[in-house]
């Protein structure tokens, strides 16, 4: 399910989640974001535990993919990037960052 949309690398997508690897302002080897397809406006918090439970397994498998077996990080926030997920104003993003 690689390729590219829009510019962006696409390392992954599904009916829930989009995964892009990030090449700008990036100090990072490997630095992609895991995105949630589904426009979720609420505090993380109130984000369905088996949801992020799925999000951050896309995110592991990415990972490993991406060489970074040996370990990496992870950064929850809030995206306000329509180029990423479309239509969407406000969504969970997952930044994996290893390497």
């Amino acid at each position: 399910m690689n390729g590219e949309r829009d510019g962006l690398t696409v390392l992954f997508e599904d009916k829930e989640f989009l995964v892009v690897q990030e090449t700008e302002r990036t100090a990072a080897a490997v630095h992609f974001s895991v995105f949630l397809k589904q426009r979720h406006t609420s505090g993380i918090e109130t984000l369905d535990p088996e949801v992020m439970g799925r999000m951050m397994l896309r995110a592991s498998e990415c990972a490993k993919q991406q060489g970074l077996a040996e370990g990496y990080r992870v950064v929850m926030d809030r995206s306000v990037n329509q180029r990423h997920c479309q239509g969407s104003l406000q969504n969970v993003v997952l930044h994996v960052i290893g390497g």
